[in-house]
């Protein structure tokens, strides 16, 4: 009896999925139901109730599903979780100054006291 009640557990989150997926309410929970259905997959596969050949089929599929809504720039049908952050680097206005020079040199690197100290310990051997 336990497997029976476990077997309806999982139809029942397995319905509420598909009904995310196919109901297109919100583009989110569609990313939502994808993922868990992304990690029962790994989980029948890692418990030997699916095949490798299977497993690699569905996890196919459910990929580029989930991955077509979070990298699409389409507001209505992707969530577009890098756009924004990416514009906004993009845009933002150079800081540097062209005539910015690094103290950093072969003669100042070899006179820091942590590659002193590993200089050394490199002649020890």
């Amino acid at each position: 009896m336990q497997t029976s009640s476990s077997r309806s557990v999982h139809l029942s989150e397995w319905q509420k999925n598909y009904f995310a997926i196919t109901s297109g309410i919100c583009t989110g929970r569609k990313a939502d139901a994808y993922r868990a259905q992304i990690l029962r997959i790994q989980y029948a596969w890692a418990n030997s109730e699916i095949s490798q050949v299977c497993a690699t089929k569905l996890f196919k599929k459910y990929a580029e599903k989930y991955s077509a809504i979070i990298d699409s720039d389409n507001v209505e049908s992707g969530l577009n979780n890098y756009a924004e952050n990416i514009l906004t680097l993009a845009g933002s206005q150079q800081t540097d100054s062209d005539k910015w020079q690094s103290g950093l040199s072969i003669n100042n690197v070899f006179k820091m006291s942590s590659v002193q100290k590993m200089m050394q310990a490199g002649k020890k051997f």
